[in-house]
């Protein structure tokens, strides 16, 4: 257990607070998760009726298992890429079966002279399932080894935020499972022309041809197995420019503001002078404005809620007195200074952005994003409509801006309500969003000799470029759409292998 100790005036603003408690505790044997949440759904619901406060806050408790929390994000992307390995499986059993299949009618002269000096049945059928067994053997091995390969390089191209990633490796049991799956698959496709053997016409087998042809019936069949190949080539082509398609349209997502040269930064403050909110008041306003004095620097702002930070503040909101009692509809709730949405260059859509008179005194002005107006006001002008929420009362909407992702990309983005700084206690604004003319990295060094100017003790941390931030975020969604590219590639090579066999044999 972690204990931070700070001073009560710290944390000293009007209105109630909320807070999240994240214990990790050990359940005991045989006790599975549903269990264990509807005894923390009890816990509450009798929290809630012995305690008035706990009622009208809402107490809820919810248990989770720590692995279904490090892959919430990602479980979906799993089952994506296990459905891609299922179809490419069953692409290289449909091109194997049909070269197997082809393979065999080719062979039934083969098989007609040695029935004709008497080879019987089950020693042809012995003789497949040799050369079957030696098959399945020899790719097993090459595919065992391609996978380890396969494995490594994921390691090395994958990116550090996919979870659990040192633990990535082969399964026995999918392993197995994939070489039953060939084998009883060569098996059946190498036997059938075997068990075939014994309804031979072998007098017209050894007079036809020696390429093989017998008849209408063969011929049909190397037909039909081509048009097959043929079009199913033509499925993975598409599926191959979709994907393509997709991790080009993916880079230009819009994330509701420019991150390109934009530099955040949080301040971490030891001085007892500038703990209290006066003093944090007085070294972000000092801040600011050595920081607009720095060359290149074209606008800086402070935010609570900075986008892509991990940082989150939401309350549950209504637009009138049913949607509020209601109390579906949840919101990210964020403060900011005047320059906010210039430095991101967010859109306004509506109405106008917060003034400095809005930063100092108390208002009610908000602004809120276009997905919220959207599921308020869908067919009105949200421009002078009142919204209210849990924790800090209402306000009164002066502006819609665009919706930014505040969470990382594939995570449901939630509606956002922008308040000003003014509307709480000084400094509570406290990380910095910088926008440059000049290379963003190149301001770190220049920061630093500032907050030291100022007071020794001043330290940046979490200073990172805001589109690092933004490729950060979509690296495991660019990752995923990178893997299944490949895999339509290498099936598209299957099924052109294949297709290329089928019709040399034919």
């Amino acid at each position: 257990e972690i204990f931070m100790v700070w001073p009560e005036e710290y944390f000293t603003y009007p209105g109630p607070r909320t807070r999240e408690v994240l214990p990790l505790a050990r359940m005991r044997p045989g006790i599975s998760p549903q269990q264990a949440n509807a005894a923390m759904g009890a816990l509450s619901a009798r929290l809630r009726a012995e305690v008035p406060r706990y009622e009208r806050e809402q107490l809820r408790f919810q248990a989770h298992t720590l692995r279904e929390n490090l892959t919430e994000g990602t479980r979906p992307i799993l089952f994506v890429l296990t459905g891609g390995v299922l179809f490419l499986l069953l692409l290289v059993c449909a091109n194997l079966a049909s070269l197997m299949l082809v393979r065999g009618r080719v062979r039934s002269r083969e098989d007609a002279v040695r029935a004709t000096v008497g080879c019987g049945q089950p020693r042809l059928m012995g003789h497949r399932f040799a050369e079957s067994l030696l098959l399945v053997l020899g790719g097993g091995v090459i595919g065992i080894g391609l996978a380890w390969a396969a494995i490594r390089l994921f390691e090395v191209l994958a990116p550090r935020t996919v979870p659990l990633l040192d633990q990535v490796g082969m399964n026995a049991q999918v392993l197995m499972a994939g070489l039953g799956v060939a084998f009883v698959l060569v098996l059946l496709f190498g036997l059938i022309p075997a068990l075939q053997a014994g309804r031979l016409n072998l007098v017209g087998i050894l007079n036809s041809d020696t390429r093989g042809a017998s008849g209408r019936g063969r011929q049909k069949l190397m037909n039909t197995l081509v048009v097959c190949e043929l079009a199913l080539s033509m499925v993975l082509l598409t599926g191959a420019a979709v994907m393509v398609r997709t991790l080009g349209e993916m880079t230009a997502v819009d994330f509701g503001f420019d991150g390109e040269q934009v530099l955040t930064f949080d301040l971490m403050i030891y001085a007892e002078e500038f703990r209290t909110q006066e003093g944090r008041a007085a070294v972000h306003a000092e801040l600011e404005e050595r920081l607009e004095a720095l060359p290149g620097v074209e606008a800086v702002a402070r935010t609570y809620m900075p986008p892509l930070a991990g940082k989150t503040w939401s309350a549950v909101y209504g637009w009138d007195p049913e949607s509020v009692e209601r109390g579906s509809e949840r919101a990210d709730l964020n403060v900011s200074t005047k320059d906010y949405f210039d430095v991101l260059g967010t859109r306004l859509l509506a109405g106008r952005f917060f003034t400095q008179a809005e930063m100092t005194d108390s208002t009610e002005s908000i602004i809120v994003d276009e997905k919220l107006a959207n599921i308020a006001w869908p067919d009105e002008d949200p421009v002078g409509k009142r919204l209210s929420w849990r924790l800090t009362g209402e306000g009164v909407v002066v502006g819609v801006v665009a919706h930014m992702l505040m969470r990382d990309f594939g995570i449901e983005s939630t509606e956002i309500i922008h308040m000003p700084e003014g509307r709480f206690y000084p400094g509570r604004a406290g990380s910095f969003v910088v926008r440059s003319a000049t290379p963003p990295e190149t301001l770190e060094p220049l920061i630093r000799r500032v907050l030291l100017s100022i007071h020794p003790t001043l330290v940046p941390y979490n200073v990172t470029k805001l589109s690092d931030r933004v490729n950060l975020s979509l690296a495991p969604t660019r990752f995923v759409v990178f893997l299944m590219g490949s895999f339509a590639a290498i099936a598209v090579i299957v099924a052109v292998t294949g297709l290329f066999g089928v019709i040399s044999y034919a």
